[in-house]
């Protein structure tokens, strides 16, 4: 039976045994939402996938720093993926609204800061187009506010169609634009994935760095990690989705989306810990 992965370049066969050489000198970085945890019609009812859990934990035993970077605030981040009670994410790095806010795990130690003042403006815009298009929901993210049109009766037209609101109203509240899957997204900070990617770096000075991520918001933590690629061993792994082809051709490793992503880490932790391959 085939693997739900594919190694696209050779990065990605090398990738294991570079880590094995030196685990506790690995940072591994992860996006949650379709990447970590599977698309869900309704952001709340998300939850970490068990495989990749256990994954995380058999590495973080290995002295693997784990990251997450994701769009969600912080406190959702750990609500969702139950990081108070997972050992792979004990002495995580959580980095919320694209970096903006920070939570260690390890220590307590948390940065949160203050929502913009244009947010409760955006809201009611939003709100606004929002029911132009039933199924449709906001969300409040504090330092964000996002759109949600998975669930409209057209998901792709009404994605189309509200880009010029959705842009329009960042500008007339000094927010920046982030367009996702079926979601566009207001936010306060400018900060990026990237830019959230650079500081555990910092942090860590890893000769190995991960990044897996499925959506167009991960893009610049994958341009981060290309230019963390002059001085360091790295390896993109995008769970496949064709919602967002653009960033499965940025791929080291091209999973089956996250139950892929899942898979893939179970083999990677194998590696690491010189045991036999460990079916999921």
């Amino acid at each position: 039976m085939s693997e739900p992965w594919t190694d696209v370049t050779p990065a990605a066969a090398a990738f294991p045994e570079r880590v094995a050489s030196h685990p506790s000198r690995t940072l591994a970085a992860f996006d949650f939402d379709g990447t970590l945890a599977r698309i869900t019609p309704h952001p709340e009812d998300a939850t970490m996938v068990e495989e990749s859990a256990s994954a995380l934990a058999r590495l973080a035993a290995e002295g693997v720093q784990v990251a997450i970077i994701s769009g969600r605030p912080v406190e959702s981040i750990v609500r969702l993926s139950r990081a108070a009670d997972r050992p792979g994410l004990a002495s995580a790095i959580l980095l919320g609204q694209y970096g903006a806010e920070r939570l260690d795990m390890a220590t307590g130690r948390a940065s949160i800061p203050t929502p913009p003042a244009g947010i409760a403006a955006a809201k009611a815009a939003l709100l606004r187009v929002a029911a132009a298009y039933p199924g449709s929901h906001v969300e409040d993210k504090g330092l964000a506010v996002a759109l949600h049109v998975r669930n409209a009766a057209e998901p792709d037209i009404a994605f189309s169609e509200v880009e010029d609101a959705m842009r329009d109203t960042a500008s007339r509240y000094g927010l920046t634009v982030e367009p996702g899957r079926y979601v566009w997204e207001l936010r306060g900070a400018s900060v990026t994935k990237g830019d959230a990617l650079a500081a555990p770096v910092d942090d860590v000075d890893p000769p190995e760095v991960l990044f897996a991520g499925d959506d167009l918001g991960d893009m610049a933590a994958l341009d981060a990690l290309g230019q963390i690629a002059a001085r360091r061993g790295t390896c993109a792994v995008v769970s496949g989705s064709p919602e967002a082809p653009e960033v499965a051709a940025r791929a080291d490793v091209l999973c089956d989306g996250p139950d892929g992503v899942a898979a893939w880490l179970n083999a990677l932790a194998d590696t690491v810990a010189g045991g036999a391959p460990r079916s999921v």
